[in-house]
């Protein structure tokens, strides 16, 4: 561990910590910590509302004496002050610690008990939460089971996509049975809180600005592309409200979305050379709502240019297949399940959503690895030349040209 990384360290991350964090975890009840090793678990550019650790907890037997380590995941509020004041005015950790503690569970086991064993884990097992010193969540360590981050920059394939589209089936069907059982376990995401109350005053902002941004990089390019920034320059303007009324929407099919689908909130397991199974990370942002705003979301920061023009309906066919076949599994009946016909309908109904996604995150995706993209500035409606990098980044910059045509086609330029 270096000097500059031990000065960054929280001085809290220590034994005392590991000790509390797995105090109710069976398999380490006998035994005793020695040390613990911390370090950063994610690159600049990966995370903006929590920083993230990887603490290695050293153990030893108090009776057999033999030696074991296990290795957890500390998601703590971000060192920013902007950044923190965002994560606190939307609550995200209340609603991350709601969602690891007491709402996945509840949906996993509704899956588990319906068919044993067919279905693998939605996300990492908790093991601890808390408001002191600063607000935390304990997560397993899913890389030390074998677990992998795609490449950020790259964009998935059509083997991931389609892993990542039956994993949101499964979280969507199994919230869904969770609400036909109880529904006030759902009453706390009723509000989607990127977009309504505190929050709204830093995202308003932050998608104005990206709008900008793109539209001064489109006028550099070929007439073809350039004759889109007056139209994305002057949705700047209206683009919020517009979106604020399209999440309000009370659509015939709801369910719990997780909202944050892009690639860095999924991991994926390999067996010789093949991806197998994938599960979903950080559910800050979770809401009930239509899963439209999760494929859309997905679709328009997460996939290949390949996949992204010939495979979309593919993948929502998918999506569908599967989600059909777990509310089946699950019990849920066919009246309260949605046919794929409803499902493009209301998919081309959350169109607006993509622009939102192209401009709000998938310059963030797409920056280069070594880059962080600049949040606070893009809040604060601030020039940045990070930010224009990012825009005029040549990976973005091929992403979003296949995106641009489709949303005039959809008349999502238009401030109707």
């Amino acid at each position: 561990m270096t000097a500059e990384a031990a000065v960054v360290l929280p001085v809290w991350l220590n034994k005392d910590f590991a000790k509390s964090s797995l105090k109710e975890s069976n398999s380490c009840g006998d035994f005793k910590i020695l040390s613990v090793d911390v370090q950063r678990a994610t690159a600049p550019g990966d995370n903006y509302l929590s920083e993230v650790y990887r603490m290695t907890v050293h153990l030893e037997h108090n009776v057999k004496q033999y030696k074991r380590s296990v290795s957890l995941i500390i998601k703590c509020l971000p060192d920013s002050e902007v950044m923190k004041t965002i994560a606190q005015d939307m609550q995200a950790f209340e609603q991350e610690t709601l969602m690891f503690c007491e709402t996945i569970p509840a949906m996993s086991k509704i899956l588990e008990e319906a068919a044993p064993g067919k279905y693998t884990q939605l996300s990492a097992k908790c093991f601890a939460s808390g408001r002191e010193p600063v607000s935390y969540v304990v997560l397993e360590d899913l890389k030390a089971r074998g677990f992998a981050l795609a490449k950020r920059c790259k964009g998935l394939d059509l083997a991931h996509a389609r892993l990542v589209v039956r994993k949101l089936a499964e979280f969507h069907a199994s919230s869904v049975r969770l609400y036909e059982q109880r529904p006030s376990a759902l009453d706390r995401y009723q509000t989607f809180r990127m977009f309504e109350g505190d929050m709204a005053k830093h995202l308003e902002p932050y998608v104005k600005q990206g709008c900008k941004l793109l539209a001064d990089q489109l006028e550099t390019l070929e007439k073809s592309y350039s004759k889109y920034a007056p139209k994305v320059r002057a949705l700047s303007e209206n683009i919020f409200p517009r979106l604020l009324e399209l999440v309000k929407r009370k659509g015939k099919f709801r369910v719990l979305i997780h909202a944050d689908t892009w690639v860095n909130n999924i991991m994926f397991k390999y067996a010789g050379g093949v991806v197998r199974d994938v599960v979903l990370l950080d559910f800050q942002l979770a809401s009930y709502n239509s899963p439209s705003i999760d494929l859309q979301y997905f679709a328009h920061t997460s996939l290949t240019e390949e996949v992204y023009s010939d495979h979309l309906t593919d993948l929502l066919k998918d999506y569908h297949n599967h989600l059909v076949e777990v509310m089946s599994d699950i019990g849920v009946s066919t009246d309260k399940q949605i046919s794929f016909e409803e499902l493009l309908e209301d998919f081309e109904e959350h169109s607006l959503y993509a622009v939102f996604a192209s401009v709000g995150v998938l310059p963030v995706v797409r920056t280069e690895e070594e880059t962080r993209f600049d949040v606070e500035s893009s809040v604060k409606e601030n020039d940045s030349d990070t930010n224009r990098k990012a825009f005029a980044g040549a990976s973005y910059v091929e992403a979003v040209k296949q995106m641009l045509p489709q949303f005039e086609k959809k008349g999502l330029f238009s401030s109707n």
